[in-house]
Parts: C-alpha cells; structure tokens; sequence
C-alpha cells in the first residue's frame, strides 16, 4: 500500500481500491484503482448517543495515520457533544477497509459523568457547526445497484437498494 498527504488530506492506495480523506469535509471516498471511478463516500464519524445526550460532531481534527502489520491506520479525533474523548479509526488492509468510532465517558461532558449509552449509528452523523455547509445529518453512499444487509428484518426482502435505510436492532 502506499500512503501520500497533502497538508491535511490523505490517500491510500491498495490493490483493490484508493482511499481518500480530504480536509475540507468528514468523508471518505473510495474509487477503483484502475478508472478513479467513486464506489462509496463513507462518513466514519458515526453517532454514539448516550441517555440525554444526543453526539453531535463539534469539530474533526486533522488525521493521525499510523502503519500496524502491513496496514494503514487513520484515526480522526471528534470533538463530540456528549462525550470526552471520541475518535473515527479507518482501517486499511489491501482488499478491505474497517470503520469504528471509540468513545469515551468521563467528565461532565453531555451532562452526564458516567452517561450510558442509548443508541450507536455507524456511517452517518450530525455535524451542525462547519460554516461551508448546514448544519444537517451527512449519512454515507454506495454506488451500487444494491445491497445485502448483514441481518435483513424482513426475510422475503434480503436485497435492498442502497437509498433505503438498514437497521440491526437486538431484542
């Protein structure tokens, strides 16, 4: 893999795709190596919200990247509504990206010291405070016809397409 920067962007690139993090909003983009054509703009950032504390994205700061066993790691620390410490970690292995955010509780941040956590979505989230675009929810796209859910609700319908929403819920 090779890993290049251009003041604060990032771009990885693999045999089976190129990443890249720009600077200018929280997504990732992934093109194909061989045509530079968009298979998925992914938001990392997520939202991890505690019982009376909606998370909402403060502020990204710029990318720390770091190489672990022949992959590349990217991690964009938050500044979250409702907890101390947040981070987006990207995982880059040759033929696979992982997305996870890590929080962390303490303080009274979100108005609670020890808040317990309420409901946690992943590829999407709030970021009401950058000036170059509203405050809204910026979710995550794929460029595809559709997709399988990992635990479809309804089993009659296991291919989706990708606009509609998909829940995992435990019960």
């Amino acid at each position: 893999m090779n890993v290049s920067r251009d003041g604060d962007a990032v771009r990885v690139e693999a045999p089976a795709y190129v990443l890249s993090l720009g600077s200018e909003r929280p997504f990732v983009e992934l093109t194909r190596p061989r045509d530079g054509r968009r298979v998925a703009r992914l938001n990392p950032i997520g939202a991890v919200d505690a019982i009376g504390a909606l998370d909402a994205t403060v502020s990204i700061g710029e990318a720390r990247v770091a190489e672990r066993s022949g992959e590349v790691w990217l991690e964009l620390p938050v500044v979250s509504t409702a907890w101390r410490s947040k981070r987006a970690v990207v995982r880059c292995a040759d033929d696979e990206v992982g997305l996870s955010v890590e929080v962390e509780a303490g303080g009274d941040v979100g108005g609670a010291a020890n808040p317990r956590l309420s409901e946690v979505r992943l590829l999407g989230g709030w970021y009401p405070t950058d000036r170059r675009w509203p405050a809204a929810w910026y979710r995550s796209s794929i460029a595809a016809r559709s997709i399988v859910p990992a635990a479809p609700a309804d089993p009659s319908r296991i291919v989706l397409d990708p606009a509609e929403g998909v829940r995992l819920a435990v019960s």
